[in-house]
C-alpha cells in the first residue's frame, strides 16, 4: 500500500514538471510520431496536442533541416541523449529555430520511446547573425570588411597552392581627403556608398569585394576572370567609379588609382 502511494505521488510529481516545464516538452513514440506535450509546446509551434498527437515530428521541420532532425531522432532511439538545433515551421506559416534535447524513455531495461524538451531560440539566432554581420563587414557601405577580406584571401591564397592564379585589385579613391575635410564627412560617407555600389555592380558575381577607409575598396579575383581583369575591368573601374560631389558652386573630383597585385 505504501509503496503504491509513492509511486502515485512520483507519478504525480512527473507529470507536474511535464505539465508545467516553461520549455516545450514533447515525447515521441519509437517511430517518431507524436504522443503528448505540454501547453508549453503548443505555444511554441503554434499547433495543439490534439493536432500534433500521430503526426512524425518531421512534418513539421523545414525541409533542409528534416535529415539532421531524423538522425538526432535516431541516436536518442539508441540510447544517446542529444541536443541539437533545427527549424521548423510555425502554425502560421513561418519558419522558427528551436534548440532542442532527446533522450530515451526506458522502461525494465527497454527503449520504448523519446522524451524532448526544446526552446524557441529565433531571438538569440537573429542576435547572433547581427553580431556577426557587424563583426565582418563595414556598416556604412555593407561590403565585408578588412578582417573578413583578409580570410577570404587567406582561403583563397591556400586553395590556390603555387598555382600562382590568383589576382587581388586594390581601388585607391584619389582626391577623396579634401571632400572629407571641405564639405564634410555626410558628404564623404555618401562617395564611398556611391563607390561601394558601384564597384559591386562592376564586380557582378565574380570578385569578391570588401571596403576599408584607409584602402576603400579591394577585390579578390578568382583564376576563371583573370584574362577579364586586365585590362578592361580596370578600365571600367576608373571610368565608372568617378564621382562629383557639388556644394554650391563648388566641384570635387574623385578618380579611383587601381592597383592589381597577382600571385605570379
Amino acid at each position: 500500500m505504501v509503496i503504491t502511494e509513492d509511486l502515485l505521488v512520483l507519478s504525480e510529481r512527473h507529470q507536474a514538471l511535464f505539465d508545467n516545464h516553461p520549455y516545450g516538452v514533447f515525447t515521441f513514440g519509437m517511430d517518431g510520431q507524436f504522443q503528448s506535450c505540454n501547453a508549453a509546446m503548443e505555444r511554441v509551434t503554434g499547433y495543439t496536442a490534439d493536432h500534433l498527437q500521430g503526426f512524425h515530428f518531421n512534418l513539421f521541420v523545414e525541409l533542409g533541416y528534416r535529415a539532421q532532425t531524423q538522425a538526432a531522432f535516431d541516436r536518442a532511439r539508441n540510447g544517446e541523449a542529444i541536443t541539437y538545433e533545427t527549424m521548423d515551421t510555425h502554425a502560421s506559416g513561418h519558419p522558427y529555430s528551436l534548440e532542442v534535447t532527446n533522450f530515451p524513455v526506458t522502461i525494465k531495461e527497454q527503449i520504448v520511446g523519446e522524451y524532448g524538451i526544446c526552446r524557441d531560440i529565433t531571438d538569440r539566432k537573429e542576435q547572433e547573425a547581427q553580431i556577426t554581420y557587424q563583426a565582418t563587414h563595414d556598416l556604412l557601405t555593407g561590403l565585408p570588411n578588412e578582417a573578413s577580406f583578409k580570410e577570404k584571401l587567406r582561403d583563397a591564397l591556400a586553395a590556390d597552392g603555387e598555382r600562382g592564379s590568383l589576382v587581388a585589385m586594390c581601388l585607391g579613391l584619389d582626391g577623396f581627403k579634401p571632400i572629407n575635410k571641405e564639405l564634410g564627412h555626410p558628404v564623404g560617407d555618401q562617395i564611398l556608398m556611391t563607390s561601394s555600389r558601384r564597384s559591386q555592380r562592376e564586380s557582378e558575381r565574380h570578385y569578391n569585394v570588401r571596403n576599408g577607409r584607409a584602402t576603400p575598396i579591394a577585390m579578390k579575383i578568382p583564376p576563371q576572370t583573370r584574362l577579364k581583369v586586365r585590362p578592361t575591368f580596370r578600365n571600367q573601374c576608373r571610368i565608372r567609379l568617378a564621382e562629383l560631389a557639388r556644394t554650391n558652386s563648388t566641384k570635387h573630383s574623385v578618380a579611383t588609382n587601381v592597383v592589381a597585385i597577382t600571385t605570379n
